[in-house]
């Protein structure tokens, strides 16, 4: 594994682990402050990992999770989509959903390269679609659903940038994305919610 292998792998994975975190801690005192003494601790707390688990392509991590999970389907699907009223926490969001599924393109065995990358022209691809319009962005969908593709053995690896489209979350990505400004901001939120110093 060469330099720079090793580095998005070990980004990706503290990327992850902070942006949990930051989620969950993020979710659950919003939940809280939501349902009151109407919601029982541990139904917010489970609110909100299901929430960011849906978001950030995790599977509940108990069987009681995802008990609550099918129970509350609608509930944590309509929640999760709710996030896009928050422009900041999308914009954190999708620089972590980058840097993790580029992680996961990588341990897959996906090859980074500067000139040919399928995973780079996906998330471009996938960020363009967003600025055009009319015929320009029904091309950049064709062209990010062919890198996606593309990507063959590696698909899954896209499935976090995938779940922010699907919600509605996704923010369009610069054209050269900066893994460690993104990482950068989800520190920034961590340390805010005094998750690290």
């Amino acid at each position: 594994m060469g330099f720079i292998d090793g580095y998005i792998l070990e980004l990706g994975t503290a990327t992850e682990s902070l942006t949990t975190a930051v989620l969950y801690k993020t979710l659950y005192a919003k939940y809280k402050q939501d349902f009151g003494s109407e919601g029982s601790g541990e139904f917010v707390a489970s609110l909100a990992a299901a929430v960011t688990n849906m978001v950030l392509d995790h599977e509940p991590g108990k069987e009681k999770g995802a008990e609550f999970l099918r129970a509350n389907n609608s509930l944590v699907l309509d929640n999760a989509r709710k996030l896009s009223s928050d422009p900041q926490l999308c914009t954190l969001l999708s620089g972590a959903a980058y840097i993790m599924s580029y992680a996961r393109f990588v341990s897959m065995g996906g090859k980074t390269g500067f000139l040919v990358n399928p995973f780079l022209g996906f998330v471009r691809a996938l960020s363009k679609s967003y600025a055009a319009e009319g015929t320009e962005a029904m091309d950049a969908y064709m062209i990010w659903r062919g890198y996606h593709d593309a990507l063959r053995d590696q698909r899954d690896a896209v499935n976090p940038l995938l779940n922010l489209h699907n919600l509605g979350l996704f923010v369009p990505l610069a054209h050269s994305p900066n893994e460690k400004a993104y990482y950068e901001a989800v520190v920034r939120g961590a340390r805010e919610l005094g998750l690290v110093k």
